[in-house]
């Protein structure tokens, strides 16, 4: 059996420059994994005291530094010879970021103009019985949001079918340096469109598309939010609830069971080509979903899923059928 433990430290700097709202972090966390199995939680608290001194070294490596000390090898060779236990991984992973919110724009300028920005560095070491991994890598991204622009309510309304609209746009990138090894990347651009109706109906549009070192993903989602006046499970919503409405035995059932409640349904489309690999897999899921729902109080819906899969190496066509109930009530 094995017995994990791990630390965290982080200190925030959050800092305001005019408009821009920004945040700068540095963290550290260092776990391992012993082969050993503690009898009694005070066998699990000593191993935990026991691993702060055993990981010393690694700890006492000077923050941010550490990013780029060719050192921490000496640090972590110190850290395992100082094991009573045999070890089946240690971790030492250093985080350094920014990330920045700027100012929202209602205008067309949000959809080329960012609201958020990342930039974080990490490295990671580890230990996996006689293996070592050393990473650095270096991410960075962009985040777009435009609301309201061209409905009917919007600040430019070009469309009078619809209220109002929201999009939301990124893109962010990956690139990764094993040491000894060749380097990886990614890239990854998401849309997402929501469109809100006059009555209640939504429409929402959603792809991402990942490129890498090893190939590429994309997946598109639809959903379809749509009122209903009458459906067969908020018949059975009904017939349930009017024999409770007057019970005194259970007054905030029978007070749930009163109110005014919404009827929808939601079809969605999910689609992914994944041709990351050699060969391409490729799956395509259909869904509706009948809801019931006091808004903040109470959910009940009935949904049916069906999907299909093809995995062109394995040469294996699958299908996928569920079907089922939930309910989630909040007092």
């Amino acid at each position: 059996e094995l017995t994990q433990s791990g630390s965290t430290a982080r200190i925030d700097f959050p800092f305001t420059f005019s408009r821009i709202r920004g945040n700068l972090r540095s963290q550290r966390n260092i776990s391992r994994s012993l082969v050993y199995a503690g009898n009694t939680i005070q066998d699990d608290l000593f191993q935990y005291s026991q691993s702060l001194s055993e990981t010393s070294p690694l700890w006492k490596t000077v923050p941010v530094f550490a990013l780029f000390d060719p050192g921490l090898d000496s640090a972590m060779d110190k850290t395992l010879s100082s094991y009573t236990q045999n070890q089946e991984n240690t971790r030492f992973h250093e985080v350094l970021g920014i990330n920045l919110l700027f100012p929202e724009r209602y205008n067309v300028l949000a959809l080329i103009i960012p609201v958020s920005h990342f930039t974080q560095l990490d490295r990671t070491m580890e230990q996996r019985l006689d293996t070592r991994l050393d990473v650095f890598t270096v991410s960075s991204g962009f985040g777009f949001s435009a609301i309201n622009l061209f409905g009917a309510m919007g600040t430019n309304p070009l469309f009078s079918f619809y209220r109002n609209d929201e999009l939301r746009h990124s893109i962010s990138g990956v690139i990764a340096f094993p040491r000894s090894e060749d380097p990886l990347w990614r890239i990854q651009a998401e849309q997402s469109l929501g469109i809100y109706g006059f009555k209640g109906a939504e429409l929402g549009i959603s792809n991402t598309y990942t490129i890498s070192s090893t190939g590429w993903i994309e997946s598109f989602g639809l959903l379809w939010v749509i009122p209903r006046e009458k459906s067969l499970l908020s018949a059975v919503y009904e017939a349930g609830m009017s024999r409770l409405v007057n019970r005194s035995s259970f007054p905030v059932i029978a007070e749930l069971a009163g109110s005014e409640y919404e009827r929808l349904s939601r079809e969605t489309l999910d689609l992914v080509i994944d041709k990351s690999g050699e060969y391409g897999i490729y799956s395509a899921t259909v869904g509706h979903e009948s809801v019931v729902r006091i808004l903040g109080r109470l959910t009940l819906t009935g949904f049916v899923k069906m999907g299909l899969r093809r995995d062109v190496q394995a040469e294996i066509l699958g299908l996928m059928l569920s079907f089922g109930t939930t309910l989630n009530v909040s007092f």
